[in-house]
């Protein structure tokens, strides 16, 4: 599918681009795929990810998420909470970690819809934000609607898994503690010391 959009390039530019516009794309139903190493994975196709990715640009500056989020772009990645984390260690007595294994999969829909809507006011990017999040996998001639999470590796869940935890952000902003969290492809990492 990437080659049939890469070859196609200036037409399929132009029907996305006019779908946007027009405010009528929609999103195609992910397709379940089992890796050799019998992981299974949720993949978009090559449209549908290129329009998620311009979708998770233009959050990005929107969203009212937590520079102790250091998973999200520009908040420096895992090499800053690590080096954050060595810096503060004088300073604390105790440093608690843990570990959220399937974070993007336990994600409550509804709570992160709620999130959006207080946000977004463009109805039709908060459209396409419902498509991602409650989305359809197809597989084998199977559809299934999935309602609960959201999709690891598409350009949206580290944005919206920052979004998720804001409260706990704010929680620990305002308790004096230090704190920081990172999400990788598998867990998710909270980082706080006490003294």
């Amino acid at each position: 599918m990437i080659w049939h959009l890469r070859f196609h390039w200036p037409a399929e530019e132009t029907a996305i681009t006019t779908a946007l516009q027009q405010q009528t794309y929609r999103l195609n139903p992910l397709e379940r795929t089992t890796k050799g190493n019998g992981d299974v994975i949720h993949l978009r196709c090559s449209r549908d990810a290129l329009v998620m990715k311009r979708l998770a640009t233009r959050l990005q500056g929107c969203l009212p998420l937590s520079r102790r989020c250091t998973h999200v772009k520009g908040n420096g990645g895992l090499k800053a909470a690590v080096s954050e984390v060595q810096r503060q260690l004088p300073r604390y007595r105790y440093v608690i970690r843990t570990d959220i294994k399937g974070y993007y999969e336990h994600i409550d829909q509804m709570v992160l819809l709620q999130q959006l809507e207080g946000v977004i006011k463009d109805r039709f990017i908060m459209n396409l934000l419902v498509q991602a999040i409650r989305r359809t996998v197809h597989w084998g001639g199977l559809y299934r609607d999935v309602h609960q999470g959201i999709a690891r590796g598409c350009p949206l869940s580290p944005i919206l898994g920052a979004l998720y935890l804001k409260s706990v952000d704010q929680a620990f902003t305002n308790s004096g503690l230090f704190y920081v969290r990172y999400m990788g492809p598998l867990y998710g990492s909270v980082i706080w010391m006490t003294s």
